[in-house]
């Protein structure tokens, strides 16, 4: 199914789709970056009792995420502990934004 689905994209797509995953994986990477940073510059500047809880967090998901898509891609754990991984990370994404509109004021 997956198959015909593809070569009905066409090359054109199937193209997008490789750049799309990439560009995911990239995207990822750059955001675990940034709040490994922040957690490192909260840390350095007042040791454990100064990092924030919201960052820590963050910086723990994103590695997770992270770790699932490598494992995935090398064949080390199957696509359902991906699936799982992935649906978990994507409801905490989407309960901090909630949490953020709702607190915003």
């Amino acid at each position: 199914m997956i198959q015909a689905y593809l070569r009905s994209l066409g090359s054109t797509g199937t193209r997008y789709l490789k750049y799309a995953k990439y560009a995911g994986t990239f995207a990822s990477a750059l955001t675990t970056s940034y709040s490994g940073y922040k957690v490192y510059n909260q840390y350095d500047s007042g040791g454990f009792a100064n990092v924030s809880l919201r960052d820590s967090s963050d910086f723990a998901v994103c590695v997770t995420g992270l770790t699932t898509t490598a494992l995935v891609s090398l064949g080390i754990v199957s696509n359902p502990v991906g699936w799982a991984i992935g649906a978990g990370v994507l409801v905490y994404g989407a309960s901090i934004i909630i949490y953020d509109i709702i607190t915003e004021t």
